[in-house]
């Protein structure tokens, strides 16, 4: 779990989601998880329900599911090694 720790959200990030989620451009769970991503420094965060290649405050959104096979930047990260 050192690779990937677990982070709860707390008021500070709740505070930070609410004015996101206010902005019209991310539902509430999105704006919650990109703010508790945000304050535990996260560069590159994986999800499929939001753009791939987007950009929240300096962190880069990312989709494993956008091809027929994951992309190599993404398998890096998760510690494989790219195949293709």
């Amino acid at each position: 779990m050192s690779t990937f720790p677990i982070i709860g959200a707390d008021e500070p990030a709740f505070r930070g989601a609410l004015g996101l989620a206010a902005s019209g451009r991310v539902s509430i769970r999105q704006a919650i998880l990109l703010a508790t991503a945000r304050q535990a420094n996260c560069r590159v965060l994986l999800s499929e329900g939001m753009h791939d290649g987007a950009v929240h405050g300096g962190m880069r959104i990312r989709n494993p599911f956008v091809g027929p096979s994951l992309p190599s930047d993404i398998e890096r990260l998760l510690g494989g090694t790219p195949s293709g």
